[in-house]
């Protein structure tokens, strides 16, 4: 279920993602608050990745 939410996850703001980048965010699931952070790479995984990540 976290894992779904996490996928889903469309509440972006100027508070949560100053940067337009989409790759943090939390939800509240049972009595925890769940944290997560993705972090997208260039396929050599040496860089960073030069755009956010698109859903696909």
């Amino acid at each position: 279920m976290i894992l779904q939410r996490v996928r889903m996850f469309e509440d972006f703001s100027p508070g949560n993602d100053p940067h337009g980048e989409r790759h943090f965010g939390c939800f509240v699931y049972g009595d925890k608050t769940v944290f997560w952070k993705i972090d997208a790479h260039d396929p050599t995984c040496k860089w960073g990745s030069p755009g956010p990540p698109t859903r696909g």
